[in-house]
């Protein structure tokens, strides 16, 4: 019975593992890609995936946010990939409701008000210390 559970489990995975390839490699630039990211390091893959401007403004954001502070994540659109990225990358930093921190990518008519300016990665990316935290 174990047995039978451990080969489902496998040809599953392996079912996927080959649907996302065949998906992803549809044509020749999608093998090219897919074998070029394969070598790259960690980080130099995440640069790749995540783009060159998102993940610098993440490398920023990790050395100036102070240790156990919290933020809240303002980005071109709610429904994007660059928040749940942003949550991950900024980990150990937690995002919450009233956070410490106010983390703005690509918005430069984001209303700054009374948040004073912690640090300013480039014209719509920076961080805003919170004044409406206790």
């Amino acid at each position: 019975m174990r047995q039978n559970i451990i080969k489902l489990v496998l040809i599953l995975w392996f079912s996927l593992w080959l649907i996302f390839f065949w998906r992803k490699g549809s044509g020749p630039e999608g093998w090219q890609e897919i074998a070029r990211l394969v070598w790259l390091d960690f980080d130099n893959r995440r640069k790749a995936v995540y783009g060159e401007e998102f993940y610098q403004f993440m490398e920023f954001c990790r050395r100036r946010l102070p240790p156990d502070s919290t933020f809240i994540f303002e980005g071109p659109d709610n429904q994007s990939t660059y928040r749940p990225r942003a949550y991950l990358e900024l980990y150990p930093h937690m995002p919450c409701d009233r956070p410490d921190f106010i983390i703005v990518f690509q918005d430069p008519a984001f209303p700054v008000h009374k948040n004073p300016l912690l640090a300013r990665y480039s014209t719509g990316n920076f961080i805003l210390k919170n004044q409406d935290t206790p």
